[in-house]
């Protein structure tokens, strides 16, 4: 019975890394792609500051594992240049949660069939197959794909928190007309066993697709939950598609929550679930406002809140203020240490609509 115990107990050992291993791009390993290549589950990458290119850093592939690939410094000194040349990132592997992707700027990605037989003209940034990493305080600018000119979540959940989103294109000319859906994210059904993407506190700004969701377009039974996040000036080529948040008829779970959706265009937000949110069209739902959002610029970017207790009392504080879900707490959304305030003084329930700002962070913008 003891040596049946003994075995059972060293086969669990044998199936786990006793110790983790941190591996360092560019010091110990080239490319972020021969760092992962060496790593096992349970192994951190770290990248040191700089600006990343080339062979190693574009189509970088997880291959299945749980790993933390992360910047040492933040995504604002951390930048990976896919110079047109392809995607950053590729998650085919059934990556779950536990494959982390954190800190990084991701510029000029281009996800084309020409490029990339096989993944084809999806996810400009990062394609999600089949695969639901976490993806965190990432900046996306200026990459482009047919499909999610940033990311593409195909019958995936990815977790994408605390990221920026600005200037992608969801874009493709075909045969002399452009098209293309979800300037930001595409979202393209749910994962096995009906799990859904997951977008916590996240900003869109200037974002574009040619026909549909100029933020972010949803499909196929997609059901994401978008929560806090703030979506301005995105726009797209047909009026009648023209929202920042487009979900198609069979995409009706599709929810929106304490969201600020102003200045997109003709619309701001086309099917799905929108509540306790601030959308200049006039959206029905639950505690939802039409009244200007009162954006200020702070330490980090220009999507604070007006606040007299912060210092505003000119404009008063911001109809946004205190106005998302009431049953909802800010150590559930992970917003306990982030602020709207110019100030920096964190939130407090019931929690502000909106992007929410790190307190003391580092600026993103």
């Amino acid at each position: 019975m003891h040596r049946k115990v003994f075995f059972a107990l060293a086969v669990c050992l044998l199936s786990f890394p006793l110790v983790a291993d941190t591996l360092v791009v560019p010091l110990a390993y080239p490319t972020l792609q021969e760092a992962i290549d060496a790593a096992a589950d349970g192994d951190t990458v770290l990248v040191t500051p700089g600006t990343y290119s080339g062979p190693g850093f574009i189509n970088v592939d997880f291959r299945g594992k749980a790993i933390t690939v992360r910047s040492t410094l933040g995504a604002t000194l951390s930048t990976i240049d896919c110079q047109g040349q392809g995607r950053a990132f590729i998650f085919r592997t059934g990556e779950t949660a536990a494959s982390v992707l954190e800190g990084f700027t991701i510029i000029n990605g281009l996800a084309d069939t020409a490029l990339d037989p096989k993944m084809g003209d999806f996810g400009g940034a990062i394609e999600c197959d089949g695969a639901s990493p976490t993806i965190r305080a990432c900046i996306f600018r200026d990459n482009q794909a047919e499909y999610g000119g940033a990311i593409d979540s195909y019958y995936a959940a990815p977790t994408i928190v605390d990221c920026v989103f600005m200037g992608n294109l969801g874009l493709k000319t075909r045969n002399g007309q452009q098209t293309g859906q979800g300037g930001a994210i595409e979202c393209v059904g749910t994962a096995a066993g009906g799990i859904s993407p997951v977008i916590t506190n996240c900003l869109f700004v200037n974002n574009f697709s040619a026909q549909y969701g100029s933020a972010i377009n949803v499909l196929e039974a997609g059901a994401p939950s978008i929560t806090n996040c703030t979506f301005v000036q995105n726009t797209v080529g047909h009026d009648e598609t023209g929202a920042a948040v487009y979900a198609d008829v069979t995409s009706p779970l599709a929810s929106v929550v304490n969201g600020i959706l102003w200045d997109n265009g003709t619309h701001d937000v086309i099917g799905g679930m929108v509540s306790y949110s601030c959308v200049q069209d006039g959206t029905a739902g639950p505690g939802n406002i039409a009244q200007d959002p009162l954006f200020k610029r702070g330490p980090w970017g220009d999507y604070y809140l007006s606040n007299e207790e912060a210092g505003q009392a000119w404009t008063g504080t911001s109809p946004c203020v205190d106005s998302g879900n009431p049953d909802m707490e800010l150590g559930v959304t992970g917003l306990d240490t982030y602020t709207t305030r110019t100030d920096n003084v964190y939130d407090t329930e019931p929690v502000d609509m909106g992007y929410h700002y790190r307190g003391g962070a580092a600026p993103v913008m």
